[in-house]
């Protein structure tokens, strides 16, 4: 949502698409390629091969093969899925530009339906489909759009519904939890019905949710908020290799016992990604966006 957000206000009116891209694909591409690389060749190194993962879909052992497949799919981290997809968002975008020039009434419709769609289709296994992944989330990006179109209206509109917006999200929740599904609900074939993804809803009151928290206590000149994005991209880069070091101790476990050590988690995590950003910062200077990201 974000993105589709900052592709309206950041570069509707001056866009050069090759320019563009190239600069995405530097800015995040360069810095995922590296790090994929070397957590590769970490568990190659270690285990004497590379994770099991691409065992589900890919019969092969060639480790050229191998890593091909993680790095196409994004899946040696659970997260790093997000790159190659958003990548290829960035390669549409003269599709997503229409968007812009439909009426306002369209664009709700169409945003409305494909959050509809997005709730039938669901997330593919292992997030490992990108075009899945795009039909999934394409709603999630066109409401970035619509929102960077009619801030003004919308912030006055979002500031207050922070507890209509948590009472549906505590709704969602409960439902979850009634149906032991918390969320990682996936499938390979996006054509098969197999029931609601209730992920859509929820993500989409969680996201008005906190963004009536941020209208309601927050400006734009919040020095918290502007140093939590300058540290963004490379805390998603990084999430994931503190994540492993943790999970290598024999504390992992106290983390996951309670919501309450979660959070914690969490915030020792956001603090470690940060202290290494600042010390990658330092060594390498301007250098350090190819490694951990601008």
């Amino acid at each position: 949502m974000i993105s589709g957000f900052f592709l309206h206000r950041v570069y509707f009116k001056r866009l050069n698409y090759r320019d563009f891209v190239k600069k995405k694909f530097i800015d995040i591409g360069i810095p995922y390629i590296i790090l994929t690389s070397l957590f590769l060749f970490y568990k190659s190194i270690s285990m004497g091969r590379f994770p099991l993962v691409a065992n589900k879909f890919i019969d092969s052992s060639s480790e050229i093969n191998l890593f091909i497949f993680y790095l196409v799919t994004g899946a040696s981290q659970s997260s790093y899925w997000f790159i190659p997809f958003i990548l290829m968002v960035f390669m549409l975008t003269p599709l997503y530009l229409k968007f812009i020039c439909i009426p306002g009434g369209v664009q709700r419709t169409l945003i409305i339906v494909l959050f509809l769609v997005s709730s039938f289709v669901w997330r593919p296994v292992n997030t490992v489909n990108v075009f899945q992944t795009i039909i999934y989330f394409s709603p999630y990006y066109l409401a970035g759009m619509y929102f960077s179109l009619n801030e003004l209206q919308l912030r006055r509109m979002i500031a207050k519904f922070l507890y209509p917006s948590g009472c549906v999200l505590a709704f969602i929740l409960l439902l979850m939890d009634m149906k032991s599904d918390f969320g990682d609900v996936r499938k390979s074939n996006p054509f098969e019905f197999v029931g609601i993804d209730l992920v859509v809803p929820k993500q989409f009151a969680l996201i008005v949710f906190f963004l009536s928290i941020a209208y309601k206590y927050f400006d734009s000149s919040s020095r918290f908020l502007n140093r939590i994005a300058d540290y963004t991209l490379p805390i998603f880069f990084l999430h994931g290799f503190v994540l492993f070091a943790v999970s290598k101790t024999e504390i992992l476990h106290f983390f996951y016992t309670t919501i309450f050590h979660k959070l914690f988690l969490f915030v020792v995590v956001m603090a470690i990604c940060m202290s290494v950003t600042k010390l990658v910062r330092v060594v390498l200077g301007n250098k350090s966006k190819f490694l951990i990201g601008k």
